[in-house]
């Protein structure tokens, strides 16, 4: 008995000493795959650190979306002048999912950017999974599926289907002929032949297999995880070779993504209500692709495209004609801060006035770029947006990110350009609050727990809460939940936001108005038609992607007439605030004192470097004039019937802009070489723009379209003005000048 006993306690002791060692592996790892985990995250931290191209990419999978913006990242740090000192991968957090595991990552950084020194830090979602036994990045920029859009054909029998799928998931329903949307994620429902999106994709070898009437047969559905299509980040087919197949596979899907959110790219078979991996066997189709049904398929819609683009133009014409009328009832008051409003480099300033400051976010409002790149996002305001916008944020700023995400459908308490005190980024105040940085030199994303020294002010085109000045225009209850969400968002160094409550109330600022904006992308999507009274063969395109940019072009000039509209009567109304300052922001032709632009252009110092540097190698006053028109060639002209400025700035930076742009930039020049503003002239006609100059022997033009000169006035010229005087003929403002009489 006592030998029993004995035993007992040295099995018992063995038990609890394995139980001990187990809980101590389990405090130091939270799965059994963090050590190569953490070993992946190091080796792309040291091939960051030492500008190991090879070393960086190799730690990527070939189908991680936005492959190929991530190849790109190393040589953008070269080619920004970014080195960085100090930068680490801290795992948080590890959790299963799928195949693979989601890691939650605590990046921080030192870097020199341009000679000053930036640093920071961040938590960002990391998806890896094995890829030949090693560990690699298949997402670098994870997050689940939030409500993807979901696409069927127009004709197609599994409309119900796609409208019980779209309404489990929360997401947005669209017919193939409708969506214009190419970021995000993205759902296309199908049999063999049905849904022209998937097609498109299949005849231009998009797909991973092309699915017919006979493949994959019947009692299987299809599912395609498809990376890096366009700026998709998921495009995922569900189809079935009958209808009876395709309708299981949507049901099924649907409480799939719903349980599991996310999935890896590849195929996947769908058989007796159960999903696998497909084998490569598998994926080999001996049945052949009938391209005419495709090509019948594709027409057809091509043929509703078309048609909805005529109904949209129709739209177009009935809206743009009381656009110069409103224009005469804005203000006639010139403000000295117009000027200022225009200048390129003073917009991006912190110290600016709210209403100069907002007015550049709602100019971004009446961009027809800006509106028609909107249709490119998911159609539903949700966290998905963000995402999608991080990732093809080239070649905006803050305040022009911040206006598309409300053309996007985002609310006016939801999105704000934040400024902190190194610089500005979004803030997003949707779920539990998200930092969007889609210039981070840590590769763009959507954030939380971003370090934050120090917020300044936040704002959008509507509202803005001053943390420093103790001021807003927003109610309080918004105020509250912006802060909160704040903080859930930024990882402050100490309580700085909320501590502003509990010190007393915001000020409220009633002298600043707020209109809501009642457009957005919902409001054009709802007009299209899902049929055409007649037969259309779609003849005008050679492509449903060609197609579809027509109709996003269409569209979106569509929603910049509307919002333009909307602000200039704002304007009218509100003297002073943001829309007043918005059109001067915005660099419209068509305002009350053009004068504040070429004031500008005369004060630009890149102007004022250029002028400097032509005047130096000329020294005769002829010479100075080709000077300028050997600099306006230089410029790539913009071919675009807008009517609306760049700043000179702009034009010198990326040379490029308009004929009405390189006229503005030729005064500048001319005012700066020969201090006469006075007696020079923007005049802008319907087949170009001039310099008008006057010499001895009476007016010369500088013709912008051309870059030469003339003595030859046009008749066409409507508008004119310089730092002292306007007339617009069209506006029926100021009297014509001499040279035009």
């Amino acid at each position: 008995m006592k030998k029993k006993l004995i035993l007992i306690l040295i099995l018992a002791s063995f038990f609890l000493s394995g139980c001990e060692n187990k809980s101590v592996t389990f405090s130091q790892y939270r799965l059994a795959e963090e050590p190569e985990i953490k070993k992946t995250l190091g080796m792309l931290s040291d091939a960051i650190l030492s500008g190991d191209a090879k070393g960086f990419i190799n730690c990527f999978s070939s189908d991680c979306p936005f492959f190929h913006k991530i190849n790109q990242y190393m040589s953008s740090l070269k080619l920004n002048d970014i080195n960085f000192n100090d930068f680490s991968m801290d795992i948080e957090n590890l959790t299963p999912l799928g195949d693979g595991i989601e890691a939650s990552v605590k990046i921080k950084w030192d870097a020199t950017v341009k000679d000053s020194k930036k640093c920071g830090s961040l938590v960002r979602k990391i998806y890896l999974s094995r890829d030949n036994d090693i560990w690699k990045i298949k997402d670098y920029n994870f997050h689940i599926y939030s409500n993807p859009t979901v696409v069927v054909g127009r004709s197609s029998l599994l409309l119900s289907n796609g409208e019980q799928m779209a309404n489990a998931l929360e997401s947005q329903l669209l017919l193939d002929t409708q969506h214009l949307q190419n970021t995000g994620d993205i759902i296309l429902l199908g049999t063999a032949y049905d849904n022209a999106s998937i097609l498109e994709m299949e005849i231009n070898n998009l797909t991973y297999i092309r699915v017919t009437e006979d493949y994959p047969g019947r009692g299987l559905g299809i599912v395609q995880v498809i990376p890096n299509v366009e700026q998709y980040r998921h495009v995922i087919i569900i189809q079935g070779s009958t209808l009876q197949d395709a309708k299981d596979s949507i049901g099924f899907m649907t409480d799939y993504l719903i349980a599991e959110k996310y999935m890896e790219p590849g195929v996947y078979i769908i058989k007796d209500k159960k999903i696998r991996k497909a084998e490569l066997l598998e994926l080999t189709s001996l049945t052949s692709f009938d391209y005419n049904k495709a090509t019948e398929t594709l027409e057809r819609a091509k043929g509703i495209i078309e048609y909805n683009i005529k109904l949209i133009c129709d739209e177009i014409a009935l809206e743009k004609d009381n656009i110069i009328s409103l224009m005469k009832n804005t203000s006639d008051e010139h403000r000295k801060d117009y000027k200022e409003t225009f200048s390129y480099n003073s917009c991006q300033s912190s110290q600016k006035p709210h209403p100069i400051s907002m007015g550049l976010i709602c100019s971004y409002l009446i961009n027809k770029d800006l509106c028609t790149k909107a249709f490119q996002l998911p159609p539903k305001g949700n966290a998905d947006i963000l995402n999608s916008a991080a990732m093809n944020g080239e070649g905006l700023n803050v305040s022009s990110m911040t206006a598309l995400l409300r053309l996007a459908g985002l609310g006016e308490n939801q999105v704000f350009s934040l400024r902190k005190g190194d610089g500005s980024i979004v803030f997003a105040n949707i779920g539990e609050g998200y930092a969007l940085d889609f210039d981070s030199i840590v590769f763009p994303g959507v954030f939380q727990h971003c370090h934050l020294e120090e917020a300044e002010h936040m704002e959008n085109e509507g509202y803005y809460i001053d943390f420093k000045k103790n001021l807003t225009n927003m109610d309080s209850e918004d105020i509250m939940d912006s802060i909160n969400k704040l903080h859930n968002a930024f990882n402050p160094e100490k309580d700085i936001l909320k501590s502003k409550m509990t010190r007393g109330k915001f000020s409220s600022d009633e002298n600043l108005h707020h209109i809501s904006l009642p457009y957005n992308i919902h409001d054009i999507y709802v007009m299209l038609q899902a049929n055409a009274p007649y037969y259309q063969t779609g003849n005008a395109f050679n492509s449903l992607k060609e197609a579809r940019e027509s109709l996003k072009e269409a569209m979106g000039q569509l929603l910049w007439i509307k919002l333009r509209k909307h602000v200039i009567s704002l304007a009218s109304k509100y003297p002073g605030s943001q829309y007043d300052y918005s059109l001067y922001s915005a660099g419209l032709i068509n305002v009350k004192h053009p004068e504040a632009y070429a004031e500008a252009a005369r004060e630009s110092a890149p102007v004022k470097k250029k002028s400097s540097e032509i005047g130096s190698a000329s020294k005769e006053a002829d010479d100075k004039i080709r000077g300028i028109l050997s600099l306006l060639s230089t410029i790539k002209e913009r071919n675009k019937e807008e009517d609306s400025l760049l700043h000179p700035d702009i034009c010198l930076e990326t040379k490029c802009g308009k004929v009405i742009d390189k006229a503005l930039l030729a005064y500048g020049l001319y005012a700066n070489l020969f201090n006469k503003a006075e007696e020079a002239w923007i005049a802008i006609g319907d087949g170009s723009s001039y310099l008008v100059i006057k010499d001895d022997y009476g007016y010369k033009y500088v013709d912008c379209k051309y870059n030469s000169l003339s003595r030859l006035p046009d008749s066409t010229i409507y508008l004119c003005f310089n730092e002292k005087y306007a007339y617009n003929g069209r506006l029926g403002i100021g009297s014509k000048p001499e040279f035009l009489n």
